[in-house]
């Protein structure tokens, strides 16, 4: 599974939200009312034919029927991914087809087209607001040899305002990490060295926050914006891992993990309520393919799989995606709550 498009996945999922009764639709995937206290949100595959389901923190795990059309499975570390992506509640569906970006409610209807006539671009959706009221999203020019020309020359990213139905370019300070509970966001440069905000209004500058002691990399933001976790490496050294968080006010930094190899320790999330942190643990390989496990608070959680993304459902369960499966487990006893099957090994 490719790294950089595992990496968008990450920071592009939307905060867990409760299923709306408004979401009554033809689309079986969709319940009517869902149980007192269940939460749901559609997560995106890239391996099988089943590319989307919507997954439940009650072990449920339903395919969800996307338009027809719909293209998924491709991302960028710093722009985004072009899966499909609900709204932070859940009323609405951002997704590419055929060359165009779409918003659509989520029990279908009419799509808005945000965008459209680049079917041979990189058009990304870097993120939701977290109001929904916009949509940050990336075009870069067309990355095949026999691509046909294009006005597109540069990579740029833009602003959808769902209310005044227009777009706008917006100059990023760095590659998008998350939200901050103001709305603004989370930017990492990199080349700077520094983690900044940034508003969306026009003409808004980064604000730097923190500048790096090590080099930082797939950086998520606790729920209260107050700390990053990240994997780190000394500076001259990619050959070596550790996952740590840092205070965004000061820059105290607190070990996770010890020093490892490459890789070792990767994706660190939040929970909910920002009291747990968890991260996937490379623990060896099989017939060729690395096998990860998610660790909470330190505790190994999953048994050993080709591990591709993991996120949390409520403060109690966790879903995670593996190769050929989505697993919805218990965050304490790492009990599996429910399976389904996405994919078919290739022999």
């Amino acid at each position: 599974m490719n790294r950089k498009l595992i990496a968008a996945l990450m920071l592009l999922t939307p905060a867990a939200v409760p299923v709306k009764a408004a979401e009554e639709s033809k689309n079986p995937a969709v319940k009517k009312e869902p149980a007192a206290g269940v939460v749901s949100k559609l997560v995106a595959t890239t391996y099988g034919a089943a590319n989307l389901h919507r997954v439940s923190s009650d072990g449920k795990i339903v395919p969800f029927k996307l338009p027809a059309g719909t293209v998924w499975g491709n991302g960028n570390i710093s722009a985004g991914s072009n899966d499909p992506v609900e709204s932070p509640d859940g009323k609405l569906l951002a997704y590419v087809q055929k060359g165009s970006l779409n918003i659509r409610p989520i029990e279908g209807g009419k799509a808005t087209v945000v965008v459209s006539g680049y079917a041979h671009h990189e058009l990304l959706m870097t993120g939701w607001a977290p109001n929904g009221e916009s949509l940050v999203y990336f075009l870069g020019p067309p990355q095949a040899d026999d691509a046909p020309p294009s006005r597109v020359k540069e990579e740029k990213f833009f602003v959808y305002d769902l209310k005044k139905k227009a777009s706008r370019e917006i100059k990023l300070g760095g590659a998008f990490c998350g939200w901050l509970p103001d709305g603004e966001m989370l930017v990492h440069d990199p080349e700077k060295g520094t983690v900044s905000s940034q508003a969306l209004t026009p003409g808004s500058a980064p604000k730097v926050l923190l500048r790096e002691t090590k080099d930082y990399g797939q950086i998520a933001v606790s729920p209260d914006g107050r700390k990053i976790a990240a994997t780190v490496n000394k500076f001259g050294n990619p050959g070596t891992s550790q996952l740590i968080t840092v205070e965004l006010a000061g820059g105290a930094v607190t070990p996770l993990t010890k020093e490892s190899g490459w890789a070792d320790v990767q994706w660190p999330q939040w929970s909910p309520s920002g009291k747990q942190i968890s991260w996937q643990l490379r623990v060896g390989e099989k017939e060729g393919m690395p096998q990860s496990t998610v660790v909470v608070n330190g505790k190994n959680l999953t048994k050993p799989a080709m591990t591709g993304t993991h996120q949390w459902l409520t403060e109690k369960v966790l879903v995670v995606t593996e190769l050929e499966a989505i697993v919805i487990v218990d965050a304490e006893s790492g009990k599996e709550l429910g399976r389904k099957t996405t994919g078919k090994k290739s022999k």
